[in-house]
Order: C-alpha cells, then sequence, then structure tokens
C-alpha cells in the first residue's frame, strides 16, 4: 500500500463557540487522475520544442502595448521538471522518481505534440527500469505588466500565464495513462505615485519566469497524487451535563466512551441536543475513517435539524446540511482513493 487511507487528529480544541469548539485533522484528498497502485516509478522528460517565440513578455501602458523583453527563459522546462520531481519525492506516492534531463524534441518533424513512439517508451523504460513515463510535450509561457494611471497614483500588475501539456505513458504497454493541458496564472501587485514606484517590488522578468515553472510543477503533482489536507469540523461539547462529560473523554483521547454520551443524548434529549449529539457521533467517525457511518449520524441529524424553525437556528441548520451533502462526496472520494492506493 502507497497510502493509508487515515484520517490523523491534529488538534482537539482549537477554538471554542458559544456552543462548541473546532476540532482540526487531515483528510487524504484523491488525485484528479487515477494512476493504478501498480505504476510505482516514473521517469519525468521533456518531449518539447524550446518555445523561443522574442515577444512574449509585454507591457500595457495606459492602453499602449509593447514588448518589455527579449530574452527567452530556456530554462523553463528544466525548472518546471525539477520542480515535479521535488514535488512528487517530498509527497512519496511513487517508490521511485527519475529526472531524465535529455532533450527529447530537437527539431519539429511532424505533429509539434505527437505521441512517444513506442520504441522510444520501451528503451526510457529500459534505460531505468521504471513503470511509466510522464512527458512535458509543449509548452508556452508570458509575461504581462499592466500599469493604470490616475491623477496621482500608479497601479501596476504584472501576471505571468502560461500552459503545460502532459502525456503519461505506461512502459509496459505503451498505451498513454493520462492526457492534461496545465494552464495557470500567478500575479505580483504595485503601487505608487510614479511609473518606477509602482514597479519596484515586481521580480525581473527571467525571476518571474522561473517562479511561474516551480509554481507549475508542484501545481500538477497535485493532478496525478492524493493530497493531505486539514480541514476543521464543530464538535458541540457545551449544553448539559452529558456534553460536558463526554468533553473530558475527548481531552483524556477516549472517543468510545464520548461517543456512549452522545448516543444516550440522541435517544433521551430534547430535539436540540440529540442533533448535535448525533452530528458529534458524525465528526469523530468520519475523523476515524468510518464515513459509512458517519453518513448514517449525519443524516440523523440533518433529519432532526430540519424540523427546526427558530431564526436562531439557521446556522446550524445550514451547517447540518452542508456536512452531509460533504460526507456523500466525500464517500466518493474515498472510492476514487480506493483505485489510487490500492485499497484502505
Amino acid at each position: 500500500m502507497k497510502y493509508l487511507i487515515v484520517l490523523t487528529l491534529v488538534a482537539v480544541l482549537v477554538a471554542c463557540t458559544s456552543s462548541g469548539s473546532l476540532v482540526s485533522y487531515e483528510v487524504l484528498r484523491p488525485a484528479k487522475y487515477t494512476i493504478a497502485p501498480e505504476i510505482k516509478s516514473v521517469v519525468l522528460i521533456n518531449n518539447s520544442l524550446v518555445y523561443d517565440r522574442k515577444d512574449v513578455h509585454v507591457a500595457e501602458i495606459d492602453g499602449e502595448t509593447q514588448v518589455i523583453d527579449t530574452m527567452i527563459y530556456a530554462g523553463y522546462p528544466d525548472s518546471l521538471l525539477l520542480s515535479l520531481e521535488y514535488s512528487l519525492m517530498q509527497k512519496s506516492f511513487f517508490d521511485t522518481v527519475y529526472l531524465d534531463t535529455t532533450q527529447y524534441k530537437t527539431e519539429l518533424t511532424g505533429n509539434p505534440i505527437g505521441k512517444l513512439s513506442q520504441q522510444m517508451i520501451d528503451s526510457i523504460g529500459k534505460k531505468y527500469d521504471a513503470d511509466a513515463v510522464l512527458s512535458l510535450e509543449a509548452y508556452v509561457y508570458g509575461t504581462k505588466v499592466d500599469v493604470k494611471k490616475s491623477p496621482d497614483m500608479y497601479y501596476s500588475t504584472m501576471g505571468v500565464r502560461g500552459y503545460n501539456y502532459w502525456r503519461m505513458y505506461d512502459c509496459q504497454t505503451s498505451n498513454v495513462l493520462l492526457e492534461d493541458l496545465q494552464a495557470d496564472t500567478i500575479y505580483w501587485y504595485g503601487d505608487g505615485p510614479s511609473l518606477d514606484l509602482s514597479l519596484l517590488g515586481f521580480p525581473t522578468v527571467v525571476d518571474a519566469n522561473a517562479e511561474f515553472a516551480f509554481y507549475m510543477g508542484d501545481e500538477f503533482s497535485r493532478k496525478i497524487v492524493p493530497e493531505w489536507e486539514v480541514i476543521e469540523r464543530q464538535l458541540y461539547v457545551e449544553g448539559n451535563s452529558y456534553f460536558v462529560a463526554a468533553n473530558d473523554w475527548l481531552g483524556k483521547n477516549n472517543t468510545e466512551e464520548a461517543r456512549k454520551l452522545w448516543g444516550y443524548v440522541y435517544e433521551n434529549g430534547i430535539d436540540i441536543d440529540k442533533c448535535r449529539a448525533a452530528h458529534n457521533i458524525a465528526v469523530t467517525l468520519e475523523r476515524e475513517g468510518d464515513i459509512d457511518n458517519a453518513l448514517v449520524w449525519a443524516y440523523k441529524s440533518y433529519e432532526l435539524y430540519k424540523l427546526m424553525t427558530k431564526e436562531n437556528r439557521k446556522l446550524e441548520v445550514q451547517d447540518a446540511t452542508n456536512y452531509y451533502v460533504y460526507l456523500t462526496h466525500r464517500k466518493k472520494e474515498i472510492e476514487k482513493l480506493d483505485k489510487q492506493v490500492g485499497g484502505a
């Protein structure tokens, strides 16, 4: 198993509300693309043509456009792949990540984004004894500085926008495992009484594009590798003595005893306490990775909350509705994660 689909408690009592506290814990989010667990090693390669346009860095000042730099940032694909390699290694999803620095496509012959040949895939796979090849097939990027002038101030924006086209190939079959057109933009903002002062905090064009390349590499890793995310949930810990006692058990890291008390409240308490007790049970079950039973209790809470008509309960009713809907989506995420990490 590459990952364990578990939910890790980060902090029990993070912040208090009038009737409850926030708990914070991590959940594993599935990647956009599902890569079979059998793919344990991957080679990153550059199979793109050099992007050598000299008019991609422009400035628009009060409606007038001009080229601000004709320098080609030849290091873009290398920085992109280096960032991706680092990010994938940090996340430890693949057992091994290789970075091949060969420039595989040196001139245009046929389709500029044509697929790697079976022979090349086989050659790279054997060279590294790898399961898959992740290829940067094409990229474009550019910088735009936009300056607006008011009577006494200049307002400037610097943006770097780009596209990367990726393919992943199975080294055994040469099949394409995924194709993705990645697009994004990063920005810097400035202002000042003069044009120069409004641009003072901006990086150079080369530095901006280097930062963009590293950003894009890290972002693409999120599309192919499941990732941990910290979420917050409210637990109701104040009210009658059973909630107080349950909170004491939570402080001793004994969730089972806390759930027994909330279960008693659900069976015997007043309606609002029943709603909150069911919600608490759902949250602690979600935290432990038991999504099926968390859904059952979240639905019980949601059903009771729907009967609430008091104005001061509207926020709780909406929260209960949102939480139940979230858990239905979370169940689908878990099913997707099972395919990505080989099951819990």
